[in-house]
């Protein structure tokens, strides 16, 4: 990969030149013209909803028509969608309270410095779970915590994110964790209400005992996101995980960064946590209450308060 187009297409980049971004623009639909008509029209379909308090910032709902290549109706469904899933969200995190230090141990997603030839961005996942430091509710708490603050940056809404889980050093004790329970809420908050396209998932050291996992979690995913998914070997050197070059992932699947060199995405959790909060200032009517507690008492702030 040139090293010149590497100091133009970083992680944390947020603007190409208009002449690359125009080719994106066009595969996705996107113009002056049909941003104005189309945010319009979302914005009035979201205001005939009178059970749903939906924040119509142009900003955010940009994010929802560009994933949908600015079909409204699709668009319009995925913010339902994302609403209907935040409900969700709130009753399975009431129970989640943890430290800062806490939060920030697992340190299990991390992303290239660089994007993808594509200009995704690269997220490396631990998939081995630590039932010492947290549990699977804690972790996905961080992931949503995380995943929120990706969304607001316009390259990660146009170009996506590919990743790779390494579930090397999975603890077989961790497996009871994967209840039927947790995998739906684990899937249909990343297929149904993610606002970012998701270019591939790489899944590298997957023991054999996840495979019945996997399956449950097949089992609900659409035809579109299954083909996006890739259970790679590790006896073939890695060469069918690396057909992009392979300096983008870590030492640990024969990638040429330390680990030092890649982006904890668990730095600033507090502030990040407070972008998710404002989030669920908006939703349901039935759940306010709900959201409200969650957003004036979240699991890292809150817990923070009372140390």
């Amino acid at each position: 990969m040139d090293d010149r187009r590497n100091a133009r297409t970083r992680f944390e980049d947020t603007q190409l030149d208009e002449s690359v971004l125009q080719i994106i623009k066009e595969e996705i639909g996107e113009s002056e013209e049909s941003r104005v008509a189309c945010l319009e029209e979302l914005k009035n379909k979201l205001l005939e909803v009178k059970s749903l308090d939906a924040c119509t910032e142009d900003g955010f709902l940009l994010a929802f028509l560009r994933v949908a290549k600015f079909d409204v109706s699709n668009a319009f469904q995925r913010v339902i969608n994302y609403y209907t899933q935040h409900d969700k969200l709130t009753d399975a995190f009431q129970s989640v309270s943890m430290s800062l230090a806490k939060a920030k141990s697992p340190r299990h997603i991390l992303a290239s410095p660089y994007r993808m030839d594509n200009n995704s961005i690269l997220l490396i996942g631990k998939g081995a779970l630590n039932l010492t430091k947290t549990n699977i509710l804690e972790r996905f708490y961080l992931e949503v915590v995380i995943i929120n603050s990706l969304i607001k940056n316009p390259l990660n809404q146009l170009y996506g994110i590919t990743a790779i889980f390494d579930y090397g050093g999975f603890q077989y004790n961790a497996m009871l964790s994967y209840t039927p329970r947790m995998i739906h809420l684990l899937v249909n908050t990343l297929q149904n209400s993610l606002p970012l396209p998701v270019k591939a998932c790489h899944i590298v050291n997957l023991p054999p005992l996840l495979s019945s996992v996997i399956s449950i979690a097949f089992a609900l995913l659409s035809k579109k996101i299954k083909n996006r998914i890739f259970i790679h070997p590790s006896n073939d050197g890695w060469q069918s995980l690396h057909k992009s070059p392979p300096r983008v992932a870590a030492r640990g699947i024969r990638g040429t960064l330390k680990e030092s060199g890649l982006v904890d995405l668990s730095d600033h959790l507090d502030d990040l946590e407070r972008e998710l909060c404002e989030r669920f200032k908006f939703g349901y009517l039935k759940s306010e209450t709900q959201r409200e507690l969650l957003r004036l008492n979240p699991p890292i702030n809150g817990s923070k308060s009372e140390e």
